[in-house]
């Protein structure tokens, strides 16, 4: 009855002749007959987004019921790549933000509170979400609707989310062939297929991470950082300090940290490195890689006013 294209059911078709349905009476219904948007299959179940809902199908032995729609989530999706399922868990975006699926099918809405600052201002239609076998993790993507798109990955294993990572275009799909994840891209009006961290060494990208400013607990006081550690495969550590009444420094800019540390570009814990500097009210700490990087950790050393922090 429906006038769009999906419609309101998912109708098995019969094994021995799939150009054909079977019963119609075993079509599988939305909840309130909503148009299905898209479906993501689990080991289990079915995951079934709409407009209006995120619902689950279960399947049972009883012929009589062979299958049972439960609603697990309002408010509903915006675009059909708006989920996805990895480890047999939902991972979705809605208007009111990023959400999963937990024991028994039910939603957790509140993992994603470390990136709602962020995720706050996304329109949902521009939003895509695809699962990264390598790293394991959820890619989180979205679309400015202009040039960029700013993906923040969901660290499945770590249970953690990561940095945010930017790129020009617009992803329209992503797919995991061979266990690596590619992307299509949109851009110049061309479409393109990438290979998610697919880059070489000697690429004219470098990757980095940045921390936040860090006050080390006592906003007011001026701070003096002795030494910098770090742990994992890095190439230098770039620390950047606000002075009290300061503006915040640029942190794509290398030139406006206090000081470039060389590190050793190996995977390794990473001598103590010893630095002075002094009227910090905050500091972040840039860590820059060579290909194939990693960060287990970073620890700044120093004291506030004669007081060990």
């Amino acid at each position: 009855d429906s006038s769009a294209v999906t419609g309101p059911a998912i109708v098995p078709l019969l094994t021995d002749n799939p150009e054909h349905t079977g019963n119609p009476q075993n079509a599988i219904l939305t909840a309130n007959n909503d148009d299905i948007l898209a479906v993501w299959a689990g080991e289990t179940r079915l995951f079934v987004g709409t407009a209006n809902t995120l619902e689950s199908v279960t399947f049972t032995a009883d012929p009589t019921q062979p299958y049972k729609v439960r609603i697990l989530h309002r408010p509903g999706f915006a675009a059909a790549k708006n989920g996805v399922v990895y480890q047999d868990r939902f991972y979705g975006f809605t208007a009111q933000g990023p959400i999963r699926t937990v024991v028994n099918d039910n939603v957790d809405v509140d993992f994603g509170v470390q990136v709602h600052s962020v995720m706050r201002s996304w329109t949902s239609s521009r939003v895509v979400v695809i699962a990264d076998p390598v790293n394991q993790a959820v890619l989180y993507c979205h679309y400015d609707g202009s040039a960029t798109t700013t993906i923040i990955p969901y660290m499945a294993a770590l249970g953690t989310w990561g940095p945010p990572h930017t790129l020009s275009g617009q992803i329209i799909d992503g797919e995991a062939v061979n266990g690596i994840l590619y992307f299509t891209i949109l851009t110049g009006g061309n479409y393109r297929v990438y290979q998610w961290e697919g880059g070489t060494a000697g690429s004219a990208s470098s990757p980095y991470i940045v921390s936040q400013f860090n006050d080390a607990g006592v906003p007011e006081k001026r701070k003096v950082v002795k030494s910098i550690e770090v742990n994992g495969k890095t190439s230098y550590i770039r620390p950047y300090r606000i002075l009290p009444n300061g503006t915040y420094p640029d942190i794509t800019n290398t030139s406006a940290a206090v000081t470039t540390i060389t590190t050793s570009g190996s995977e390794k814990s990473e001598k103590e490195y010893r630095t002075n500097i002094a009227d910090c009210r905050a500091m972040a700490v840039r860590v820059d890689f060579p290909s194939a990087g990693s960060l287990d950790s970073v620890l700044a050393r120093g004291y506030v006013h004669n007081s060990v922090y």
